[in-house]
């Protein structure tokens, strides 16, 4: 058996069925009522100080008054936390901030606060420095045969600022760029690179990324003759053979002509205390720090005695 409706008289009726629903929930949210829930509260400081600890806290309220007043306050959930300042000479975190806090961002006349449950807590708090720093490099650089540095590799701008704790600013004394490699390079280098994320999230550094520059020539071949220098035996008659000694060098091609004799040191060392006749090794002891030794000859030379 089917049953049949009326739906003219279906649809006349619903009007008055809203206007049931309409009065039930009004009667309801104009009750008084009792409110409870978890709210997170997020403390801040000045600007010269920093807090040391999470900022972020979470608590329990209790709330009273109309239901219809509760739609307008917020649900200070932890992307919209309740704010409470903190002073660094008054650092105790406890339920009267939460309240008075409370107070400034609910209607008390709608609103009552009946309880906050939080246990007091310690804030570490500290001054709040900056400081510029150096950059090193962080990473690998090669270069394809008969090329090198043309200069020193560097940073523009040349430092960051650091800022955060003072106890963990204090203590760091460069920065480095997040690990890059260039590898066989024949042509300069100018490129913008990122520097490492800090480890602590209280530190904070400026800028972010720098430009780093790596000036880069052909490099070529030269010879010299460096005379060996006697260390050790203060004036004591020694004689080494031979005096001289011929290194190949590759230096780049603009320096060619400025390297000379007077920028290497090479020299020999012999012990006064256990002097003996016989072949010792020469050692470049002073060189032109963007020049490559490529060989000695000889490596070794002649101590001799001299005749008195």
């Amino acid at each position: 058996m089917k049953l049949k409706f009326n739906k003219k008289a279906i649809i006349s009726f619903l009007p008055f069925v809203a206007l049931a629903m309409l009065f039930w929930i009004s009667s309801i949210m104009t009750k008084d009522a009792t409110y409870s829930k978890d709210i997170f509260v997020k403390i801040q400081t000045d600007k010269d100080h920093i807090i040391l600890d999470t900022e972020l806290y979470k608590t329990n309220v209790t709330l009273s008054g109309t239901g219809l007043k509760f739609i307008s306050i917020s649900s200070f959930d932890k992307n919209n936390p309740l704010l409470v300042n903190i002073q660094p000479k008054d650092n105790l975190l406890t339920v009267e901030k939460i309240i008075n806090s409370l107070h400034k961002e609910v209607d008390s006349k709608d609103i009552k606060i009946e309880k906050v449950v939080f246990p007091d807590t310690r804030i570490k708090i500290e001054k709040k420095i900056s400081k510029n720093i150096g950059i090193r490099f962080n990473g690998l650089i090669s270069f394809e045969k008969m090329y090198g540095y043309k200069s020193n590799p560097f940073f523009k701008p040349d430092q960051v600022t650091v800022s955060g704790p003072e106890s963990v600013v204090k203590e760091i004394e460069y920065w480095r760029n997040e690990y890059k490699e260039f590898k066989n390079l024949k042509s300069s280098i100018k490129e913008q690179i990122r520097l490492e994320k800090p480890h602590n999230n209280k530190i904070t550094i400026t800028p972010e990324t720098v430009e780093l520059n790596i000036p880069v020539e052909e490099y070529t071949e030269k010879k010299l003759d460096i005379p060996v220098k006697i260390n050790g035996i203060g004036d004591k008659n020694i004689d080494i053979v031979p005096r001289n000694i011929k290194i190949s060098i590759l230096t780049g091609v603009s320096k060619y002509d400025h390297v000379n004799v007077n920028d290497f040191v090479a020299s020999v060392y012999i012990n006064p205390d256990s002097l003996v006749e016989g072949s010792f090794p020469v050692s470049i002891i002073k060189k032109p720090s963007n020049v490559t030794i490529q060989y000695i000859q000889p490596d070794y030379v002649e101590v001799f005695t001299k005749s008195q």
